[in-house]
């Protein structure tokens, strides 16, 4: 629950419960329901067994609900895409692995742009850790975030944390880079040891 409590910006309970107040005002019924669903998901997994470890399909969840929610928020504004081979689901990752990367590619990226935003979450194996990459087509990084200091340093939230729970868990080769895509937006790569649970 504290982990929780640490990874979930305030401001996004706040507002999604604000949009389901607008949303039941305006009788949208089918789309109260998929974001109430989305929401009893999101807490739901998140709050599972109280442990900091889920397999990777329970944590591909947590971050589609929590997409699925942001999409009622800025409606048509991004969309989003997951792509993760079958046999890697099994394995082991840290829970709020991705909310946090995802939730930044939002509100620094999409959130800032002029047109149709879109994030891209893919999922890979390499020898003895996988590789998870999320990149967005917002608008990038200022100039000299480019590090996981220098980005925290300038509101991007939960990134500092995330970078140190994935050394503390897996030792220090493994991490969060961040960096700006050569054809624009933000590409963050997440590295960690390849755990299948047991």
């Amino acid at each position: 629950r504290e982990l929780l409590q640490q990874q979930i910006n305030p401001h996004f309970r706040y507002n999604t419960l604000d949009n389901i107040c607008s949303i039941a005002e305006m009788d949208e019924k089918q789309t109260l329901i998929d974001l109430v669903m989305n929401l009893s998901t999101f807490y739901r997994q998140g709050l599972s067994n109280g442990s900091n470890r889920v397999t990777i399909q329970r944590e591909l969840e947590i971050t589609r609900a929590y997409l699925q929610i942001m999409k009622v928020r800025y409606y048509n504004r991004f969309d989003y895409t997951i792509d993760c081979p079958e046999d890697l689901l099994r394995f082991e990752c840290i829970k709020f692995l991705l909310q946090p990367i995802v939730e930044n590619s939002i509100y620094h990226g999409i959130k800032e742009m002029k047109g149709f935003g879109w994030i891209q979450i893919t999922v890979r194996a390499e020898p003895g850790q996988i590789v998870f990459t999320i990149r967005d087509n917002g608008i990038g990084l200022d100039p000299g975030a480019g590090t996981i200091d220098q980005a925290s340093s300038a509101g991007h939230f939960g990134i500092r944390n995330i970078n140190q729970r994935i050394q503390l868990y897996y030792g220090k080769s493994y991490g969060l880079q961040l960096a700006n895509h050569p054809d624009g937006g933000c590409l963050a790569t997440v590295t960690i040891g390849r755990k299948e649970v047991v």
